[in-house]
């Protein structure tokens, strides 16, 4: 029963996934190379350095924390509903949530702490590297490059791949367990096993 419940997140994730393919692609791959792009040039600001280093570090700690009070207000309204809509074991779950993420947010506050004279010294690095690409400006296109060439490979890598798979015979096996599962392999001739 339970394997079943696990089964159900898992296609209704993927199904979810497959709908929003064409925004997560967006956003996921275009919208985060512009940001990531226009991050790298404001860093060659040198007085935009300091401030968007540490207002990374503290944003992401404050977004940590901010979703442990979000999901600790959730539990909160989830056991305050009157038909309750949650079980106990989801409020339950939610809390334990918000006191972990409480808990990830802390201990990266006081390792921030520690480690503050790392940063700044991490910092000076960043600056000097800065230089180096107001130097030389067209390095700022290698990631571009390097994921245009990583995309060619993967498409000469997929047609191959298709092509080698449908030389075989798929049949369907049966694992040897107690559930009901049962896999898809390839079976290939004497020929393409040359």
């Amino acid at each position: 029963n339970s394997l079943n419940e696990f089964r159900s997140v898992w296609n209704n994730l993927y199904g979810d996934i497959y709908e929003a393919r064409y925004p997560i692609m967006l956003f996921g791959a275009l919208a985060a190379m512009l940001v990531g792009f226009v991050y790298a040039q404001l860093l060659r600001v040198q007085f935009l350095l300091g401030i968007m280093i540490w207002g990374s570090i503290l944003g992401s700690i404050g977004i940590i924390i901010g979703c442990g009070v979000y999901a600790y207000m959730t539990a909160n309204k989830w056991s305050a509903a009157d038909p309750q809509e949650q079980g106990n074991n989801a409020i339950f779950a939610a809390k334990i949530c918000a006191y972990v993420l409480w808990g990830i947010g802390g201990t990266i506050t006081v390792i921030t702490i520690f480690l503050r004279k790392q940063i700044m010294l991490s910092m000076a690095c960043v600056r000097a590297a800065c230089r180096a690409l107001s130097d030389m400006p067209t390095m700022i296109f290698f990631p571009v490059i390097q994921v245009i060439g990583l995309a060619a490979f993967m498409l000469i890598w997929l047609v191959y791949a298709v092509h080698l798979a449908s030389t075989g015979e798929i049949t369907e096996k049966q694992l040897a367990t107690t559930l009901d599962i049962s896999v898809r392999t390839y079976v290939f001739d004497d020929f393409t096993k040359k």
